[in-house]
């Protein structure tokens, strides 16, 4: 997928973000990092570096990776409480693992990543417009321009 580096980089700076942290961070090839996370609408960026970027005039430090997370899987586990795992559908064998320092972090993130997507925000909408239109007996987005795309 092509991105523009400079929007992302705009994004990551300057963009609302639901969640930000630190966890350990560990790749099919690399061994656990602790890096700083930023979660801005389901874009999770990860930076090189283990405070928050945005203090002590680090301001424009560049995410070093980004995560569109969009249709992936999260597994946990059940040995280690703190642990748990995505993948993307497209490549299962690729794996990503975090690692929170306690347990209220990692229910934090799980949370988020569960009602991250798109489609599972598009479903949340359509089951609202569905409740909507039972009690009041009128379509909430009927005269939107993307009602017919809903």
């Amino acid at each position: 997928m092509r991105i523009n580096q400079e929007i992302l980089t705009e994004i990551s700076n300057n963009g609302k973000s639901s969640k930000e942290g630190v966890m350990f961070y560990k790749s099919n090839e690399s061994g656990y990092k602790q890096r700083w996370f930023k979660l801005c609408s389901n874009l999770l960026f990860i930076y090189n570096t283990d405070i928050n970027p945005s203090i002590n005039d680090y301001n424009r430090i560049n995410p070093s990776n980004v995560f569109v997370m969009e249709n992936f899987i999260i597994q946990t586990d059940s040995n280690m409480p703190n642990k748990f795992l995505f993948y993307f559908i497209a490549e299962p064998d690729v794996k990503y693992c975090f690692f929170c320092l306690n347990s209220r972090q990692t229910n934090e993130w799980l949370e988020l990543f569960k009602h991250l997507s798109y489609r599972k925000q598009r479903i949340y909408l359509n089951q609202l417009r569905t409740k909507l239109k039972t009690i009041t007996g009128i379509d909430p987005l009927e005269s939107t321009p993307w009602s017919d795309k809903l």
